[in-house]
């Protein structure tokens, strides 16, 4: 599938965003201390991380208030504070049914995310991530279904690849040559 060369997607959440002029994948490692990292890196632990460090770009990135895992990936892919895009924590309490209510739904978004505006811009798309409460949010609008696997093919030819699991700390990002194709 041949992506539509387009140097510029729309604005998203109030942010201009430049299409890549190839494949690029970004690895949120979320939760850790960026020491722990360089660490493992330095034991020779690591070599993936060894390879992105030296290949790539590494970002440092600041989590935001509350410092839960929903607010905190949310407002890495969309871009924007939990005041614009809605998640401001994992749950609410509901005082209609006095129940806590998990703040995994995409109905509870106000914004579209990065992934979403790529997505609409042509580019295809994954999310891949280790947390089953974070799936329908990440992947909101990229897919045919929001219950489609989170590794669909194909997505291969142009994509964006979050991989996010706990707390924003770290995000690592690395351009590679080619990404495998899943079969």
């Amino acid at each position: 599938m041949a992506h539509p060369q387009s140097p510029h997607m729309p604005d998203i959440n109030g942010r201009h965003y430049r299409m890549p002029g190839q494949p690029t994948v970004v690895v949120c490692v979320d939760g850790c201390e960026p020491e722990y990292i360089a660490q493992a890196v330095s034991a020779g632990v690591a070599p993936w991380l060894t390879r992105v460090l030296a290949e790539g770009t590494a970002l440092i990135a600041e989590c935001v208030v509350p410092t839960f895992t929903n607010p905190n990936n949310l407002s890495i892919v969309t871009g924007a504070p939990p005041s614009v895009h809605g998640i401001c924590g994992n749950y609410w309490y509901d005082p209609a049914s006095g129940a806590e209510v998990m703040m995994n739904d995409p109905k509870w978004l106000r914004a579209p995310t990065i992934l979403s505006g790529l997505a609409t811009a042509g580019a295809s798309c994954a999310v891949i991530t280790a947390k089953d409460k974070l799936r329908k949010l990440l992947g909101h609008s990229i897919y045919d279904s929001p219950e489609r696997c989170l590794w669909p093919d194909p997505c291969w030819d142009w994509c964006y690849a979050f991989a996010l699991t706990c707390r924003s700390v770290a995000v690592l990002v690395s351009t590679l040559p080619s990404l495998p194709r899943v079969t």
